[in-house]
């Protein structure tokens, strides 16, 4: 599991696989970081594009270490409220078998699609009263520039850029966010041109 958490109080993961042991592992040590940070945040739970759905030992793997009393606790204290894409049925169907073992202590949405869970993940924000980096609409966008160079299942068709209206061009951090987490190397700054000479100068 991955977490991107350059927009925090915004928490995002990205899940690689289907909660196998090593994945379990990595939520907790992820998590445990914003336990110990103890600020208000929100989650956008978002899966790699053809990553599979948490089997039944998944289901049980992800509930054990979410019923532990301490992560309850302090998930419940913290966490404003968690947005989960669930872009096929079936993972709705694991959803709803999950439930059946864990109780979220904090508000959860399941969404279709990731600007539904950015949505819900910034009026969480709002209604508890955490502080943005900046303007919560530059924000929003800000994010979704970046979610957009993801492979993570839930985002939009890709447009024509032309059409593309209110991405015209990515600030630099925004730019080098979105590089960071796509492995992107960064632009090669130009060379300058040559300066000319003005007429009548010699060369020494």
């Amino acid at each position: 599991m991955e977490f991107i958490d350059n927009w925090f109080p915004l928490v995002i993961t990205i899940r690689e696989g289907s909660f196998d042991a090593p994945e379990v592992e990595q939520m907790a040590t992820g998590f445990e970081r914003y336990f110990r940070r103890a600020e208000p945040y929100a989650v956008l739970n978002t899966a790699r594009l053809g990553a599979n759905a948490p089997d039944a030992r998944g289901r049980l793997r992800i509930a054990q270490w979410g019923n532990v009393p301490r992560v309850r606790q302090l998930s419940k204290l913290l966490c404003a409220g968690t947005a989960t894409v669930l872009t096929f049925p079936w993972e709705r169907r694991a959803l709803t078998a999950l439930s059946w073992l864990w109780t979220p202590p904090s508000p959860h949405q399941a969404v279709s699609n990731v600007d539904d869970g950015l949505a819900y993940c910034l009026a969480s924000l709002a209604q508890r009263g955490a502080q943005l980096p900046r303007e919560p609409e530059i924000f929003r966008i800000d994010v979704q520039r970046m979610l957009r160079g993801l492979s993570i299942a839930g985002l939009p068709p890709r447009p024509n850029p032309s059409a593309f209206g209110w991405v015209a061009r990515p600030s630099a951090r925004t730019d080098s966010l979105w590089r960071s987490a796509a492995g992107v190397a960064p632009p090669r700054a130009r060379p300058a041109p040559p300066t000319s000479k003005p007429r009548g100068s010699r060369s020494p």
